[in-house]
Parts: C-alpha cells; sequence; structure tokens
C-alpha cells in the first residue's frame, strides 16, 4: 500500500507539471489526457488512505469542461489555471476537514498526522545507501520529502491561535523541519557518506519524535488542577508513611537495644554465677581437707 500510494504521488507530482505545461503550448489532447491521470491518481491516493473524495468532484468537473472546450485565449486559460489552483490547494490544505455551522474548519493536528503519514512512507522509500541504480528513483522520493515538509511548515496559521503549549510544540517542530530541508542537498549524490547518512537519520528521528508529542492529547486546565491535588496527597501520604516508618524503625531499635542489654546482663549474671560455684566448690574441698588432717 505504500510503494501504491508513493508511485501515485510521484505521478500526481510529474503530471501537474506537465499539465501546465501542455495547456501553456496549447496541446488539448495532451493537457486532457494528463489530468485524467490525475483525477485517476488522486481517487486512488485517497481510497489507500481510506479517505472520501467527493469532494473534488465539482472541480474535476469544471477542469474537465474547461479542457474539453479548449481555447488558446489568455482569459480561457487564466480561468482554468484559477481551478487548477483551487485543485492544488485542496490537496495541500482540504484532506481533513469538519462542518462547524456552514463554514469548513480545519485541524491542524489531523492536518499534520496526514501530512506525517505520508512523509514516513517517503522517508521509508528513500535508499540511504545510494548508487547508481536508485539515484533517480531517490532524486523524485526528496522532492516529495520536501513538499512534505513545507506543507508541515505552512500550517503554522493553523496553529496561532492554539493553546500555548501546543503552539511551542509547533514553534519547535519547525526548527526541526528546517534542519530536515538543510540536510537534504547532501544526500542528493550518487555516493551518501557516512556522515551525511547518519545525519540524515538523526534529522528526521527527531522530527517524528517531535510529530508525536503535538498528538499527544494537551490536558485541560481542571484535569491538570486534579493531577497536582493528587499529587499532593500522594506526596503527603508518603510523608507520613515516612514517619510512620521511621517510628517504627525506632522501636524497633529500642526493642533490639533492649534485648541486647538483657542479654548482656542474663551473660554477666551467668558468669558471676560461675565464678560463684567455683568459688564454693573451691572453699568445699579446703574445708574436706582440713576435716581429713584432723
Amino acid at each position: 500500500m505504500t510503494d501504491t500510494r508513493l508511485t501515485t504521488r510521484t505521478e500526481l507530482r510529474k503530471d501537474r507539471m506537465q499539465l501546465y505545461k501542455a495547456i501553456n503550448e496549447n496541446r488539448q489532447k495532451q493537457a486532457l489526457a494528463i489530468f485524467q491521470n490525475i483525477e485517476m491518481n488522486i481517487i486512488i491516493y485517497y481510497n489507500t488512505r481510506g479517505l472520501e473524495c467527493t469532494r473534488f468532484d465539482p472541480v474535476f468537473i469544471e477542469i474537465r469542461n474547461l479542457l474539453e472546450r479548449f481555447s488558446s485565449r489568455q482569459l480561457y486559460k487564466k480561468k482554468l489555471f484559477g481551478y487548477l489552483f483551487k485543485l492544488n490547494k485542496e490537496l495541500r490544505y482540504g484532506r481533513v476537514s469538519t462542518d462547524n455551522g456552514g463554514q469548513k474548519t480545519q485541524d491542524p493536528i489531523q492536518l499534520l498526522k496526514f501530512i506525517s503519514d505520508d512523509l514516513l512512507d517517503d522517508y521509508s522509500s528513500f535508499n540511504l545507501m545510494g548508487g547508481q541504480s536508485v539515484i533517480e528513483k531517490n532524486q523524485e522520493t526528496l522532492e516529495l520529502i520536501k513538499d512534505d515538509l513545507l506543507e508541515m511548515r505552512e500550517l503554522e496559521p493553523l496553529f496561532r491561535n492554539k493553546p500555548d503549549e501546543l503552539h511551542d510544540k509547533y514553534n519547535m517542530l519547525c526548527k526541526t523541519i528546517n534542519m530536515c530541508l538543510m540536510i537534504i542537498p547532501q544526500v542528493k549524490d550518487v555516493n551518501i557518506s557516512a556522515k551525511s547518512a547518519t545525519i540524515f537519520r538523526q534529522s528526521f528521528e527527531g522530527l517524528f519524535n517531535m510529530v508525536t508529542e503535538i498528538f499527544i492529547p494537551i490536558k485541560s486546565e481542571s484535569k491538570i488542577k486534579d493531577m497536582k491535588a493528587s499529587a499532593e496527597i500522594m506526596k503527603g501520604e508518603l510523608a507520613d508513611k515516612e514517619v510512620e516508618d521511621r517510628e517504627v524503625e525506632g522501636r524497633e531499635a529500642e526493642d533490639r537495644e533492649v534485648e541486647g542489654k538483657s542479654l548482656k546482663q542474663l551473660a554477666k549474671d551467668a558468669d558471676m554465677n560461675i565464678e560463684e560455684m567455683e568459688r564454693r566448690a573451691k572453699e568445699g574441698v579446703l574445708d574436706n581437707a582440713d576435716h581429713s588432717e584432723k
């Protein structure tokens, strides 16, 4: 499925550039054939993502009708290019939208998720080993990766009015995106150095980790207060437990000390009893000896 999406996106990117060229050169049949490929690739891309794409139908119909009654007039081309711009904009920003009071509102986190899914597909298909056999495919993949990164960065207006925590995370993501864009030219050659490959991997690893942090739901203020209160309660309970443990340890220490003293006293008393018995035994022997002499 990943290969299918990658192929359709690669062809879609090429076809869009070729369509503008064919229209500009007044090649109607070629322009119409290219547009049919674009339409099919858009449907394949969305279907493999499990997404609906019926919202593209109106603009598809307008572009197809204009291409079928082709004209070389500049006013005609301006109108056609306007619909193509609308299609391109919808492809970039209209993947996830909800109806809110008759107006479409976009969820930047959902948009970011779909873009990052594309980026992960593209990144996974890039061959860091390099070589002549993969250079063309690598260059095409790098163009897709670059498009994904720029598309992520262009979401900034949608994050502008979000909570500070989310906005700060997105700003950090933009810095990571810039680092990834800077490393791309260093892996365009046939031979990719081990150092460049390592920096490339580390840069995108940091990017995907940053994206994951944005996907984590932000706790509401009330939940944060509850968590802090729970933490304070736990802290108090731990403190009480510590005091209780110290008291128990103190009592046990006292018991051990008393027990130690008792044992020492018993030993001392036993020593005294033994000495007394020895003394009395000696006196008894001496007394017996005196009686014998008499």
